[in-house]
């Protein structure tokens, strides 16, 4: 099956980071961890359901992320950035970041 022609970007990146990922790692041990043997992944695989299960979880509001990142609310980093924006607008040195506010 491959790609879906007509799926959304995120999808075809979801999938594309899965396929990479299985690569990586094998098919094994993702067979298993759900408890089929390596030709049930194999076909999961030429049988497009990567593809489908990505649309799945865009459709869903989810996403596939590496488990090294972290992933935080918006309104959080939002919240930060102006915090940092307003302190960094009134430093004219890397100094200033040491001294204390009075």
């Amino acid at each position: 099956m491959g790609d879906l022609p007509d799926a959304p970007a995120k999808s075809r990146k979801f999938a594309g980071l899965i396929r990479q990922k299985l690569a990586e790692h094998g098919q094994a041990p993702v067979a298993r961890a759900c408890g089929v043997d390596v030709a049930t992944v194999s076909r999961w695989v030429s049988e497009g359901r990567i593809d489908q299960l990505a649309a799945m979880l865009d459709v869903l509001g989810l996403k596939v992320i590496p488990a090294h990142l972290k992933v935080y609310p918006e309104a959080e980093i939002e919240a930060l950035l102006t915090l940092a924006q307003s302190r960094l607008s009134r430093l004219t040195h890397a100094s200033e970041l040491a001294e204390d506010d009075e």
